[in-house]
């Protein structure tokens, strides 16, 4: 999978299961956070909860829990995310906003910073 996006990085995310992606997972290549020269990040809650950085993949899973095909149109995938882009200030500000949300809800956890990242 690696190979096939050009990346050193990636995340598998099962997409939100009442929006249009339900029942897809997107595989990002995260390579972005590593070229400071991205212009920006798409945060699409469709998607995930928090911004990602580079190429997205759309996959369902088969019978046998291998990766097929998606089974939405290009169309309907653009227009879920045509408004998704975000600057990298804002991707920091919003992966701000999830840290201190789980900080609330869980105040002795240790929360990874990934907004220092961005």
């Amino acid at each position: 999978m690696r190979q096939m996006m050009y990346c050193r990085m990636l995340q598998v995310v099962p997409c939100d299961s009442d929006g249009p992606f339900a029942g897809h997972l997107a595989i990002m290549d995260e390579e972005g956070l590593f070229n400071a020269s991205l212009a920006g990040f798409l945060f699409c809650p469709a998607i995930g909860p928090q911004p990602y950085a580079g190429r997205i993949l759309l996959m369902t899973r088969g019978a046998e829990g291998r990766f097929a095909d998606a089974q939405i149109s290009l169309e309907t995938a653009e227009n879920a995310i045509r408004n998704g882009y975000v600057s990298r200030g804002m991707a920091r500000a919003i992966m701000r906003k999830l840290e201190e949300g789980r900080l609330a809800l869980f105040p002795q956890a240790i929360v990874l910073r990934a907004s220092v990242e961005i």
